[in-house]
């Protein structure tokens, strides 16, 4: 009876994950589970000439939701990245569930948000930036530049960067993993001074495709 028990409550739980997203549907708001934040950008990804919809969704659960003496809550729940490819049929189909690779908020002190765009070319791009209102004035962003080939999503490219609010001091580190090129440009948002660019060369590797490995800031 315990092990009948034990395997209907796992069902369920499989079956609830499952529902967390619709397989088709017009729009973010039609797939999604009700109450989930979310950032959804539309865009042509595959090149078939339809609209396509790549979107970040954090869920609502209570027990990961704080709320600080100021009043405001800090949302904990692990973000999902969906991509959904349109249809000859007019609707949107789910061709991709990440559950655990976007960075996830741990501190109050420290936010940290993943929010998609779609460049002209149809690149997906996923920019984690991270804020911290207490012991450090530095902040960072990263961008991940996706591309849509071979029937699935793969890295070509990635820009951190970093800003110190108190000194001005800039810098962005530029890599392209089609040229194998690395680019760091320093500046001074204060001081005005010239740009300073590095060139480097990277090791050729094979790209690595959406969902082989987590997103960070760094």
């Amino acid at each position: 009876m315990k092990r009948f028990f034990f395997v209907a409550i796992s069902l369920f739980a499989l079956c609830a994950s499952a529902q967390q997203f619709k397989q088709t549907g017009t729009d973010i708001d039609d797939v999604k589970s009700q109450g989930w934040m979310h950032s959804a950008v539309m865009g042509d990804i595959n090149g078939d000439g339809r609209i396509d919809m790549v979107a970040v969704c954090t869920p609502n659960d209570s027990t990961k939701i704080t709320k600080r003496d100021d009043g405001l809550c800090d949302n904990y729940n692990q973000p999902v990245l969906v991509v959904y490819l349109a249809g000859a049929d007019g609707k949107q189909h789910l061709f991709r569930k990440y559950d655990t690779i976007l960075p996830a908020r741990v501190d109050e002190s420290i936010d940290v948000i993943t929010i998609p765009s779609i460049t002209k070319k149809g690149n997906i791009v996923l920019e984690v930036s991270t804020f911290a209102s207490m012991g450090s004035w530095t902040t960072t962003s990263t961008k991940y530049v996706f591309r849509y080939q071979n029937s699935d999503i793969y890295c070509i490219g990635k820009d951190c960067a970093s800003v110190a609010r108190n000194t001005g001091e800039r810098e962005v580190v530029s890599e392209n993993y089609l040229t194998a090129k690395q680019l760091t440009t320093t500046s001074n948002e204060v001081k005005k001074k010239k740009a300073k660019k590095v060139w480097k060369n990277l090791p050729k590797k094979a790209l690595q495709k959406l969902g082989e490995f987590n997103l960070e800031n760094n």
